[in-house]
């Protein structure tokens, strides 16, 4: 019965909706609470959005929270590349953890970065020698291709970086992004 019922897709879609709801809800105060006792807050500089001091380490809850979404879906996953998924945001996941207690260098979040991205592109189901057209261009060599997909992950990772020191925007952006995934894929 719970076989059947985790095999239909959208009884795991509403499961996985409320279940990421409900765990960023429940641990992001609990979260703030303890960055608030240890005093682990983000004091604002002249480089920061906020007026005032702010708690740090949200990605935590969003860390959770991704991997048990990664465990509703994982029937779903037929080209097996949950693991690969899990490695890499667990990668990132200790680049910003570190980086919030204390502050990295960006040459080792470069270097942690650059890791996560080739964890993702180590599966089968990444491998392309195509842009099917694009630009007029048919066959590519397999190693331009993962040299200028490793540069655009990283372009993209460290862009939502910079947004993310914005109250709200980064969050926005992520709901936005997802949804629109969400649509496109059904």
């Amino acid at each position: 019965m719970l076989e059947q019922l985790m095999s239909n897709l959208t009884v795991v879609s509403v499961l996985t909706v409320l279940n990421s709801f409900l765990l960023v809800y429940y641990v992001v105060p609990k979260i703030s609470w303890v960055i608030i006792e240890r005093k682990l807050i983000d004091k604002p500089d002249e480089r920061s959005s906020h007026q005032n001091s702010t708690p740090t380490m949200a990605g935590v809850a969003f860390f959770i929270t991704l991997i048990m979404t990664m465990y509703f879906i994982q029937n779903f996953d037929t080209e097996h590349i949950g693991l690969n998924l899990i490695a890499s945001s667990t990668l990132i996941f200790m680049v910003g953890v570190k980086d919030d207690l204390v502050v990295s260098t960006p040459r080792v979040k470069l270097v942690m970065e650059t890791l996560a991205t080739l964890f993702l592109f180590f599966h089968s189901a990444m491998e392309e020698t195509s842009l099917h057209g694009f630009l007029g261009i048919y066959e590519v060599p397999s190693w331009l291709i993962y040299i200028f997909s490793v540069l655009l992950v990283l372009t993209i990772i460290n862009a939502y970086n910079l947004i993310d020191g914005i109250d709200g925007l980064s969050g926005m952006i992520g709901v936005l992004i997802f949804s629109i995934f969400g649509v496109g894929s059904s």
